[in-house]
This record gives structure tokens, sequence and C-alpha cells, in this order.
């Protein structure tokens, strides 16, 4: 693709991104908005899912469900009311919607207010209340792909706690564990924190696994 018809696409991507976050709750049909963005239907969705990498549809469920969370979180509406202001049917839609990406209810996201729930986007693209920030960064093609590789480090010795069940209760865990290391003068410059899934297989039970918070703390000098 040549560079200045990169650029147009930039920009007709862009524009259709700050329609669905300005009334993701009853957006425009596809077809129509690629119209209005002088495309045909089938040249628009090879582009957005190219340049964002997710389909519209991914692309218009995924926002809806981060309105309704930021929803959730920050406000005292019903789940029902939420819901339809969201584009969702019924609040029952949400609640299955929800439960499906989080594994949590409505209600007990309201619970954890401190938490800021977001489901991964390809090029950065959330929603945020206010959508007043364009800063999301296209999808370079295949070639732009991370490097992995596995590294060995030196044996080290780690301190944590466990807990057995719902990985929900890690938040929890980790404030304790920070408030007695705190307590024991532990952490300092150089210690590495990190959370253990030493049994994360899909195999085992989630009422039965045992994450956890831990620390390696830097050896203290005797004098």
């Amino acid at each position: 693709m040549r560079n200045d018809t990169r650029i147009d696409w930039h920009r007709r991507v862009d524009e259709a991104l700050i329609t669905l976050l300005d009334c993701i709750e009853d957006p425009p049909a596809f077809a129509q908005l690629a119209r209005g963005l002088a495309s045909s239907p089938y040249h628009f969705h090879k582009q957005f899912r190219s340049l964002t990498g997710e389909t519209f549809h991914a692309c218009v469920m995924r926002l809806r469900l981060e309105k309704a969370m930021h929803l959730l979180r920050t406000g005292s509406g019903a789940v029902t009311s939420i819901a339809l202001a969201c584009g969702y049917a019924n609040g029952e839609m949400l609640s299955k919607a929800v439960k499906r990406a989080f594994g949590l209810t409505p209600g007990e996201i309201r619970q954890k207010r401190d938490w800021h729930p977001f489901v991964p986007s390809p090029i950065g693209v959330h929603y945020s209340g206010k959508n007043d920030r364009r800063s999301w960064f296209y999808v370079q093609g295949e070639s732009e792909t991370m490097e992995t590789k596995i590294v060995q480090f030196e044996e080290k010795r780690f301190y944590g706690t466990g807990i057995v069940g719902d990985y929900w209760q890690l938040p929890d865990a980790w404030q304790k564990f920070f408030a007695y290391a705190d307590k024991k003068n532990l952490a300092g410059k150089g210690t590495e924190w990190m959370s253990l899934f030493p049994d994360s297989d899909p195999a085992i039970p989630q009422e039965k696994r045992g994450p956890g918070p831990a620390s390696w703390f830097r050896p203290r000098s005797k004098g």
C-alpha cells in the first residue's frame, strides 16, 4: 500500500473510532459508516481490521462493555438502566457479558472501585468517559511482532503468602503483604515483587488453585 493511501485509511479509521466512542450505545450500521467514509463495506472491513487488529463488531462490543464497566464503577444507576444506556437489550445481557469477560457479576464489580478493568485492545483504544484523547497507534503489519525469549536468572529465595481459590482475592492479599513487609522493614531498594501462580493449569479447579504475592528482599548489609 502506498504511503498516501495508508494515511488516507488512517484518517478514515480514525473518524470511525471517534464516531464509535461518541455513540457506542447506538452506533451507526457498519455499511452506513462505510458509505459515510466513501468506502465500500468490503474495503472498510478489511482496512479497519488491518489497522486496529480487531473486527468492527468486536470493537463495538468491547467498547460497549468498557462503557458499562465505567458506569458500574463510577455511578449508582440500576444495572438495567446502565445496560440500556450502553446498547444492551436488557440487564441480563450485560450481566452475562461482564461475567464472561471478568468472571464477576455487576454487583461484585461495584465493590472494586479501585480496580480499572479493560478488555485488551491491539491499538490501545478504550472507553474512558471523556474520550478526549485520540492516542491510539495502528497495527503496522505482520512484520512487526513482539520478540519473545526465555531468560534464566540466578537462583533466588522468595518470601510470600498464598491464598486458595478465587484470583480476585489477590488485591487484598497484596495489601496485607505490603503492610507486613513495611512493618518488618523488609522492603527497600532492589526489592523485587511478583505474583506467583504455581498451579495455574486450567485442569485445576479455580477453588483449589493457590496464587499469591511474593517478594525477593535484597540482603541488608550488617554494617
